[in-house]
């Protein structure tokens, strides 16, 4: 029987200051990024049609990712 393999961290690109920076970002919670998203949306003053751009910010902000940047 084949025994299971383990899954690895995709390796992280950039300097060394910038690779310990991304490994020890955290993922914020479901519910905070609910929140910020809400907090975004009511700040364009409830225009609707934006959730996924409100929720990926909000991801983004909370993760502590640089402006521009995907969040793994």
């Amino acid at each position: 029987m084949a025994t299971p393999r383990r899954k690895t961290a995709a390796p992280v690109s950039g300097t060394p200051r910038r690779r310990r920076a991304l490994q020890n970002r955290t993922a914020p919670d479901q519910q905070a990024i609910a929140q910020r998203a809400y907090e975004l949306y009511l700040a364009r003053g409830g225009a609707h049609g934006h959730d996924w751009l409100d929720w990926l910010t909000a991801e983004r902000e909370l993760s502590g990712a640089p402006p521009g940047e995907m969040t793994p």
